[in-house]
C-alpha cells in the first residue's frame, strides 16, 4: 500500500507535471525545426528585397536612424603646437592663446563601427596592451601619463606616425569653427559668447552637409562629452535654442539634430578623434603660414569651416 501511494504521488506531483509539460513544449518546438528564440540578430534571414543570406547587426544600423552621426568635442586651444603632428615638436605659444575652436567629426555609422573604432583600438593595444586608454590631445602634447613614453624621440615619432595614419585613413568628414576671442572683443561692444557662436556655425554647416546627402529629415545624434550636470544643462539649452531656430544670427531651424552626452569613461572613438583635430584647426586659424602637418592631414576631410571674426 505504501508503494502504491508513492507511485500515485509521483504521478500527480505538480513539479513533475510542469517538467513533463516543458518537455512536451520543447518537443513540439523541435518538431517545427525552428529555434527556441524566434529572432536572433546574427542569423535571422533578411526578408526585404528577397535577400537570403544571414545578416549582421551592423547591416541594420541604418534602419531607424540616419547614416551620419556627428561626434562633437569642445577644445579650447592653450599651450602647444601641432607642428609635425598632434604635439610633435611642440613649440611654446603665449598663454592663453586667444582662440576658441570647436570640431565635429561626421561618420557613417557602419564606417564608425567597422573601421574607425577597430583602428583606434588596434593602436591602443599596440602601444598600451589594452584599449582602456583615452587619446586626449592635451595629455599627448604635454607627454603626460600614460603618454610619458613620448619623451623618447624615437617612440614619439613612431607613435605620431601611427596616429597620423589613423586620422588620415578615417572615413569621416569634418566641420569646424574657430573664434578669435581678442578680435571679437575689439570689434563688438557686446560680443557674443565664443562657444555659442562656434556651436551655431558648426551646426549650420553640419546641417548643410547632411541636407546635400538627403539626411536632414532624419534623426542625427550629436554626441558630446559630459562635463558635469550644470555644464551639460547649459550646453543642451543652447543646443535646443539653435536647432529650434531661435538664435538671432540664424535663418532656419534644424530639427534633425538631437544631443547625447557621453562620459569620458565611455572611451568613444569619435570624441577622441574630435579632440585630436580641434587644436590643429584652431592653430591654423591663428597662424595660417606656420607649418602644421596635422592640419594638412585634416584639410581634405573638411566639408565646412568658419573663422570668426577675420
Amino acid at each position: 500500500m505504501t508503494a502504491n501511494r508513492n507511485d500515485s504521488e509521483e504521478a500527480t506531483d505538480p513539479a513533475e507535471m510542469d517538467l513533463q509539460r516543458l518537455d512536451e513544449q520543447l518537443a513540439r518546438r523541435r518538431s517545427f525545426d525552428r529555434p527556441l528564440f524566434p529572432f536572433h540578430a546574427e542569423t535571422a534571414p533578411v526578408q526585404d528585397h528577397g535577400r537570403k543570406q544571414p545578416r549582421r547587426l551592423t547591416d541594420q544600423v541604418d534602419n531607424r536612424f540616419m547614416r551620419h552621426v556627428p561626434n562633437l568635442q569642445l577644445v579650447q586651444t592653450s599651450k602647444g603646437n601641432s607642428k609635425g603632428g598632434y604635439g610633435r615638436n611642440a613649440s611654446h605659444l603665449p598663454t592663453p592663446v586667444p582662440i576658441f575652436s570647436l570640431a565635429f567629426c561626421i561618420f557613417k555609422k557602419n564606417d564608425y563601427c567597422q573601421t574607425v573604432t577597430p583602428a583606434l583600438q588596434g593602436l591602443k593595444f599596440k602601444w598600451f596592451g589594452h584599449d582602456g586608454v583615452a587619446l586626449h590631445e592635451r595629455e599627448i602634447v604635454k607627454k603626460m601619463a600614460p603618454f610619458s613614453f613620448l619623451r623618447i624621440d624615437k617612440l614619439r615619432n613612431e607613435f605620431m606616425d601611427d596616429l597620423n595614419i589613423i586620422v588620415s585613413n578615417a572615413p569621416m568628414r569634418v566641420v569646424a569653427s574657430a573664434i578669435r576671442k581678442d578680435k571679437l572683443k575689439q570689434q563688438y561692444a557686446y560680443p557674443e559668447n565664443p562657444y555659442r557662436l562656434a556651436l551655431l556655425f558648426c551646426l549650420e554647416r553640419a546641417y548643410m552637409f547632411l541636407a546635400k546627402k538627403g539626411h536632414h529629415v532624419d534623426v542625427c545624434h550629436v554626441v558630446c562629452e559630459s562635463r558635469g550636470k550644470k555644464e551639460d544643462a547649459e550646453l543642451e539649452l543652447e543646443f535646443r535654442r539653435i536647432i529650434d531656430g531661435k538664435h538671432h544670427l540664424q535663418d532656419n531651424h534644424m530639427p534633425c539634430f538631437d544631443i547625447i552626452f557621453s562620459s569620458k569613461q565611455s572611451n568613444a572613438a569619435g570624441l577622441q578623434l574630435a579632440d585630436l583635430i580641434a587644436r590643429p584647426i584652431g592653430l591654423h586659424a591663428l597662424r595660417p603660414n606656420q607649418p602644421n602637418k596635422a592640419y594638412d592631414i585634416i584639410q581634405p576631410k573638411l566639408c565646412g569651416l568658419k573663422f570668426f571674426p577675420w
